[in-house]
């Protein structure tokens, strides 16, 4: 015999409620009194129990859809027992208390387009798969969506649950100071392209390539867009005179290849420099997370290698605190290597304290790029050009051609001051123009 399971009256004041996560599918059997789906209303989760022993055969509501009381939800058919139809409503757990709003339930598809109630705090919660009752609960404690970025949800397909937001309100400072990743639900919270903001319409004409992002391009979105979010970016730029660095490479580059069977560069001279200025600047060589930082003992510094597709990766070179010149030149060619062949493991690319970008070698003047989380800092080297510079000694002033390069430092203000960054490049623009081989003996050749 075929029939129906009903919504029934889940309290005197509502009239509809929402279908949260069904507990069955078509073609199981369950037993009378087995629950079988979750409703949520503006004042409750409730589990909804089978007053037949039947079998599904077809689901009339999908997940998120409300659905009026009173109404079919289920077809099902009769295996055995007597039809008892219950006029009852369904109990509310004992240990919930109903919370009441003035927010109306809505469907989750009606969400996306509808506007931002009165009550809802302003960054804004319309967008979230939330159910009534967890909105309300948000409502009436006045919490924001970076208060919901610290909840790691159990609800169905990742949704926060009643019980989440509860464990987070009774301990919402214990569970902020032990987060080690500050808004790490934002994916969650914001998925694809409901971050905030609506995705660009792309309109197609004769001729138009119409590419899509591969794998690795979405992961480098992705990171970008957290680093994004994560760090109060800030970026300083300096210039600096490098002639004696260029005639130390170009003096012995043939000399140190032969010796040590790789290539020496100038960014395996300026890894250096920024190594040694590192040691006095702490906060540069660091991890942060929220209000603490951590000042790394090791230098693992990261430098973006290219790789297929022209896209970019970080591997980093381990405890470079320890390396003379010919180690980290080395080391550094060979992570380049294996990034260009796709060999690089993940270690490669874990667990950096700073990192340097040498965008001047495809042509540009300068950069200011992203930081590489959960460190402080990223340093980008620009062109090196050759440019008049002006010099002042004992009053007189001279003009001279020199090489510049135009190097930047982004940074997370938060965590260090433009004072501080400033004197940090002054620190590594003062070791590249006063080098000297006989004052650096880990650049022996």
């Amino acid at each position: 015999m075929i029939t129906f399971l009903t919504l029934p009256k889940l309290g005197e004041s509502i009239q509809e409620g929402t279908i949260s996560r069904w507990l069955v599918k078509p073609g199981d059997e369950i037993q009378k009194n087995q629950i079988f789906v979750e409703i949520s209303t503006d004042k409750v989760e409730s589990e909804l129990p089978s007053i037949y022993h039947c079998r599904i055969e077809k689901l009339l509501y999908q997940e998120g859809d409300v659905v009026p009381v009173g109404a079919s939800i289920a077809e099902v058919t009769l295996l055995s027992g007597t039809v008892e139809q219950s006029s009852a409503p369904l109990q509310e757990p004992s240990n919930q208390k109903p919370q009441t709003t003035d927010i109306p339930p809505k469907s989750i598809r009606a969400q996306f387009s509808s506007p931002i109630s009165p009550q809802v705090p302003q960054n804004s919660f319309n967008e979230l798969k939330l159910s009534p009752l967890v909105r309300s609960i948000i409502v009436k404690h006045k919490l924001t969506v970076d208060d919901l970025a610290y909840i790691k949800p159990t609800g169905y397909q990742g949704r926060i649950s009643h019980q989440d937001i509860q464990n987070y309100i009774t301990q919402k400072d214990k569970i902020q100071s032990s987060n080690t990743d500050l808004h790490f639900q934002r994916d969650f919270l914001f998925p694809k392209e409901k971050q905030g903001f609506k995705p660009n319409e792309l309109v197609e004409e004769a001729g138009d390539n119409l590419m899509k992002f591969d794998k690795m391009r979405q992961l480098i979105a992705q990171n970008l867009l957290r680093s994004v979010h994560l760090s109060a970016h800030c970026t300083t730029v300096i210039d600096i005179e490098i002639d004696a660095l260029i005639e130390f490479r170009e003096t012995n580059k043939a000399k140190f290849e032969s010796k040590y069977g790789t290539k020496l560069t100038l960014t395996h001279l300026f890894m250096m420099l920024v190594r040694n200025s590192l040691r006095a600047f702490p906060k540069l060589n660091a991890h942060q997370s929220q209000d603490t930082i951590l000042l790394k003992e090791d230098l693992n510094l990261g430098f973006a290698a290219l790789i297929s597709g022209d896209n970019l990766i970080v591997p980093n070179i381990k405890k470079a605190q320890h390396m003379d010149l010919p180690t980290l030149a080395k080391t550094m060619n060979e992570l380049a290597a294996k990034a260009k062949d796709n060999k690089l493991q993940v270690q490669d690319t874990q667990n950096g304290t700073f990192t340097l970008s040498n965008t001047g070698i495809f042509g540009s003047k300068m950069g200011t790029p992203i930081i590489v989380q959960p460190q402080t800092a990223i340093m980008s080297l620009g062109a090196i050009q050759r440019t008049p510079v002006v010099h002042t000694n004992l009053g007189k002033e001279s003009i001279s051609i020199a090489s510049v390069l135009h190097a930047s430092l982004s940074y997370d203000h938060r965590v260090i001051d433009g004072a501080y960054a400033s004197k940090f490049l002054s620190d590594f623009k003062a070791n590249i123009q006063n080098f000297k081989i006989e004052e650096n003996s880990d650049f022996h050749i």
